[in-house]
C-alpha cells in the first residue's frame, strides 16, 4: 500500500510540472504585454523597464519559469494586481474594507449568535451593493438589490430575465 502511494506521488510531479508549463506558456503566448493592465497608457520607457525588471519579464523564459515554479513550491503565489495583496492571503476577500471587516468578524467569532449577526450584515450589504443576484432554479428571487427596477420573473428557469435597470 505504501509503495502504491509512493508511485502515485511520483507520477503526480511530472503532471503538475506539465500543467505549470502549459499555463506559463499560455500566459506568454497570449497577445499583448501583461504589464499593459497595470501601467498607465503614457508610461515612460524608463518606468516600463523598471516594471519589467520588478516582475522579472526582462529574464529569459526558462529563468522565469523556474523562478515561478520555485516561488509556488515555497507558497509565494505573487501579489494581486487588483488588491495589491499577496495572492495566498487574498482568498475570500472582496477588496471592500467594510466587507472584509465583516468577514473577519464572522470568521473570528465563536458565539453562534454574534457570528450569524455578522453574516447577516454581510449578506445585506452584498445584496445592497450587487448590481444583480442570480438565483438559479428559484421561482421567487429572495436576494434582489433595491437598486434593481423592473425585474420580470421568467416563466421557467431556462428563459433569460427581461432587461432591467440599475439605479
Amino acid at each position: 500500500m505504501l509503495g502504491f502511494l509512493w508511485r502515485r506521488l511520483v507520477y503526480t510531479l511530472p503532471i503538475m510540472l506539465g500543467v505549470a508549463l502549459v499555463c506559463f506558456a499560455l500566459v506568454h503566448l497570449a497577445p499583448g504585454d501583461p504589464l499593459v493592465s497595470i501601467l498607465p497608457p503614457d508610461a515612460s520607457a524608463e518606468l516600463q523597464a523598471k516594471m519589467k525588471e520588478l516582475y522579472g519579464f526582462n529574464r529569459s523564459y526558462p529563468e522565469q519559469f523556474v523562478s515561478c515554479v520555485w516561488r509556488a513550491v515555497q507558497g509565494d503565489l505573487g501579489t494581486s494586481i487588483a488588491s495589491n495583496r499577496p495572492v495566498f492571503n487574498n482568498w475570500g476577500y472582496f477588496g471592500n474594507p467594510e466587507f472584509d471587516k465583516l468577514i473577519a468578524e464572522a470568521r473570528t467569532q465563536f458565539d453562534d449568535k454574534k457570528r450569524d449577526v455578522a453574516l447577516s450584515k454581510l449578506h445585506a450589504r452584498i445584496v445592497e451593493e450587487a448590481p444583480f443576484v442570480w438565483i438559479a432554479h428559484d421561482v421567487g428571487p429572495r436576494a434582489v438589490s433595491s437598486k434593481i427596477k423592473g425585474l420580470v420573473q421568467p416563466r421557467s428557469w431556462f428563459i433569460d430575465l427581461a432587461p432591467i435597470s440599475i439605479n
